[in-house]
């Protein structure tokens, strides 16, 4: 039987957020706000997906706004130049730091009795808006670089 998500669910996946954020990418942030959402956060920018499997179905999937996905790849390339928002090097950084957020909710997942196992980030530069098949939940961060979401695409088994 598939359940809406659970706010024990959207905290694993928050709790850890700011912290993880800030000590990975160097950038200040702030959560902004949580809702319900039928899309993905507009374009343009980076978007990452990570497929969840096991006691969470779904999708976790991030959207990073050009400033912030070019300001993340030079701070973790450890360069003074942002790479173009195209780039492999782009889209590679904003994937891993996406593999690292999400990887850090899934032991309190694991904790509240969720055991999950994800895929390997997709990243791209998408041309058109995503439709969600279901309602889901948004967080969005604001750092000093633009903004950062995340849609919890899922439902719990």
């Amino acid at each position: 039987m598939k359940a809406t998500i659970s706010a024990e669910v959207v905290n694993a996946f928050v709790s850890p957020l700011l912290g993880v954020f800030q000590a990975t990418t160097g950038l200040k942030a702030k959560l902004e706000l949580h809702k319900l959402a039928s899309d993905v956060p507009s374009l343009p920018g980076v978007v990452v997906t990570i497929n969840l499997s096991g006691r969470i179905i779904g999708q976790a999937i991030w959207t990073f706004e050009p400033t912030v996905a070019r300001a993340i790849a030079a701070h973790m390339l450890a360069s003074s130049d942002s790479p173009a928002l195209d780039s492999s090097e782009c889209k590679d950084a904003v994937g891993e730091l996406a593999n690292i957020l999400v990887g850090n909710a899934t032991d309190a997942l694991l904790q509240a009795g969720f055991p999950v196992e994800l895929s390997v980030p997709t990243t791209m530069v998408p041309t058109a808006a995503q439709k969600l098949d279901h309602p889901s939940v948004r967080v969005s961060m604001n750092t000093e670089a633009g903004h950062v979401n995340l849609v919890l695409a899922v439902t719990q088994t």
